[in-house]
């Protein structure tokens, strides 16, 4: 190694850690709640929407591309979790794929514990805003953790084949979580 090269080596190993450091905050990785459980569907004020970023590309040779990407969607319920950084994609050609950093399930339920699935509700639109007919609408199962389960660095992946079939009609999203 040359003494250039041994300097660009030298500076990325002293400059890495700092990068790594500089990129999460102890408040964002230590987040906890003692929600009440709500067992009943969310009230309308509760359900995101997200409006398509990309619109459908008809006359051209089918390729895969992100249609709604759900950022930070973390969902706490007493003593079940998961954490951000986590997200749930879905493609044009009904491919998705979630990722959560931590999901964990400390609720006490009986005497051995209760599995819980976590799930992302969806109804697609034809409107923006989502107004207009429901083109679509799909329950993604995306994690089942047994009592005193502690994941780290959940990725699912999954297909919806409907949702491709029905993309090039779906302008918007609507959309809640449930652990049941």
């Amino acid at each position: 190694m040359d003494t250039k090269q041994c300097t660009r080596y030298g500076l990325m190993l002293f400059c890495l850690p700092l990068l790594v450091i500089g990129c999460s905050s102890l408040s964002e990785q230590i987040k906890v709640t003692d929600e009440e459980v709500i067992d009943t569907p969310p009230e309308a004020d509760e359900v995101n929407t997200l409006d398509v970023g990309v619109a459908p590309l008809s006359d051209m040779e089918p390729m895969k591309y992100s249609m709604f990407t759900l950022e930070n969607i973390a969902f706490y319920r007493k003593s079940l979790h998961y954490e951000n950084p986590a997200q749930f994609t879905i493609h044009n050609d009904g491919s998705w794929d979630f990722y959560a950093s931590r999901i964990a399930n400390f609720r006490r339920t009986g005497l051995g514990g209760q599995t819980w699935q976590l799930t992302l509700r969806a109804k697609y639109y034809e409107e923006p805003g989502c107004t207009g007919p429901i083109v679509h609408s799909h329950n993604y199962h995306l994690y089942s953790i047994k009592y005193h389960g502690d994941a780290r660095n959940v990725a699912r992946s999954g297909r919806d084949e409907k949702f491709a079939e029905r993309s090039s009609q779906i302008r918007c999203i609507s959309y809640y979580q449930s652990w049941h």
